[in-house]
This record gives structure tokens, sequence and C-alpha cells, in this order.
């Protein structure tokens, strides 16, 4: 029991369950308007997609952490890899293994050229952001870009997968090209307000991200105005182009998720930007990505 807890901490338990309440979300929103394509067979592959999404931030996050070793020790001193609890040998096995198997998943299960594709690039984007020589973490412009990339192209995998299954054209729906704004414009503060947690760690042993380089409080100031404006923006197309959407259930949805931001915004001010607020913050940008994908059914 202790070693499956280690090894469930070393896939970052909020990424696991965010990426299979995503993808479940996605692939139910395909499956309700085209329910006469339902089959058993249809789930096993549904599944298989799904593993597949989950084995790329398992590698990227392996990666991560084998590379990360010495500042992980500093900064998050509790995941596995960095407390002891699994060797940096079977962190390389659990990762090599999840990377062949998540390959393996989409060619078997015939998804066409662009799945494979996709996990192959967001697997190469892990390893340039954690890997030496290139070690793009270092960068704030190129660690941000590599986040995006990871985040977004799942989305788009997964997207393209729940069509591959249902053997639908893989045709943008207006509520995903909605989502897919919003995901993007997401994942900047997701990529930048990860490292708020982080500065002593980063600062002692060179890394450069920008909230090293311009401190919490103005980058935490930017993650809430970019989640504000992508609020905002959604609920605008909500009212501008009311006959792709279900206007009532976005502008209450993202009204409500509006004040929440602000609300966490107050809290982070009030604890004045203490690293155990700054993860939490994290996490609840987590949560949001979450809740993205549970509105966009009723789009």
């Amino acid at each position: 029991m202790k070693s499956g807890n280690a090894i469930w901490r070393f896939v970052r338990p909020y990424a696991a369950k965010g990426v299979l309440f995503n993808s479940a979300a996605m692939f139910a929103k395909e499956l309700v308007g085209n329910l006469n394509l339902f089959s058993w067979p249809l789930m096993f592959k549904i599944l298989s997609f799904t593993l597949v999404i989950l084995c790329i931030f398992v590698s990227t996050s392996g990666i991560n952490q084998i590379y990360d070793l010495d500042i992980d020790r500093l900064n998050k001193p509790n995941l596995p890899v960095a407390s002891g609890e699994i060797s940096v040998e079977l962190a390389w096995l659990l990762t090599i293994v999840c990377t062949i198997s998540g390959l393996t998943l989409t060619i078997i299960t015939n998804s066409g050229p662009f799945f494979p594709f996709l996990y192959s690039a967001s697997i190469f984007f892990g390893f340039l952001y954690s890997a030496p020589p290139f070690r793009w973490k270092k960068n704030p412009f190129t660690a941000c870009f590599c986040n995006v990339m990871l985040y977004v192209g799942t989305s788009v995998g997964v997207y393209y997968a729940c069509k591959a299954s249902l053997g639908l054209p893989a045709n943008w729906s207006p509520a995903f090209c909605l989502l897919f704004w919003f995901i993007s414009l997401l994942s900047i503060p997701i990529s930048i307000a990860k490292d708020l947690s982080d500065i002593e760690g980063d600062r002692k042993f060179g890394i450069i991200t920008f909230s090293t380089k311009f401190g919490a409080k103005p980058i935490a100031y930017i993650c809430h105005g970019l989640m504000l404006l992508n609020y905002v923006s959604v609920m605008a197309a909500a009212i501008i182009w009311p006959q792709f959407f279900n206007s009532n259930v976005i502008l209450l949805s993202h009204a409500f998720m509006a004040v929440w931001v602000l609300y966490q915004a107050w809290i982070l001010e009030k604890s004045n930007y203490d690293t155990e607020t700054c993860q939490k913050y994290y996490m609840f940008l987590w949560i949001i990505f979450s809740l993205e994908h549970a509105f966009y059914l009723f789009m």
C-alpha cells in the first residue's frame, strides 16, 4: 500500500484526476449527441484513449522529477523521488514504460496519424522542458511555451480521439472552439503560477522564472487578470452568438467562477503570498481547468 501510494503521488494526482475527468466529460459530450453509435467495444476504445492521455502526464511528470531531483528536495520534498520513496531507477522505468505504452495504444486503437503525432509532440515538449542540455524551464518564456503546448495539445488530442473513436469527422464545433480558447488562455496562468511556491529553490539553483524575476505578487495579479479576461470573453461570446451556445448556462456559471477567482485573489493577498497558499492557488487553477470541461457538457 505504501509503494502504491508513492507511485500514485509520482503521477501527480491532481493532474491524473483532472485528465480522467476532462476526458470523461469530452467523451460524454460526443456520446450524448450520438447515442446511436454507442457500443461496449467503443467504451474499451474510449478507455484506451484516456490511458494514452494519462501516459502523457505520467511521462512528462517523471522526466521532470528525475531531472529536478535536487530542486525538488528543497521545493517539493514530499514528492516520492525527492523523498527517496521511489528510486531514480524505478522512476526511469515507470516513465519509459508509460511512454512506450501510450504510443503503442495510439497505434493499436487505429486513431489515425494525428493522435500519435500529438502524443509524441507532448512527450517531446516535456523532454525539452526538463532534460539537459535543453532545460527550457530555465527560461521563463520557453518554459511557459512548453507547458501551454502540453495543456492545449492534450485537450485537442482528446477531442480528436473522441471523434476518431465514434468514426465522426474531426470538425470543430462552436462549443469546442470556445473550450479551446478558454484552455489556451488558462494554460498561461497555470504555466506561470506553478512557480509561485518555488521561488526559494529556483533562485538557489539558478532557475529563472517569472516569479523569481518579478516576485510572487505581480505574477499572481497577471494570473488573476488573465482568468477574469477569460471568463469575460466567454460570456461575451455567449451574448454575441446565442444561436451557437446555451447562453444562460454559460453566463451564470462563468459569472460565478469570475467571483470565485476574485475570492481566491483576496485569500492570496491576505496570506502575503506564503508558500502553502501559493500551492493551494495553483491547485485552484487545476480545479478551474476541470470545471470548464464540466461546463462544456452544457454549452
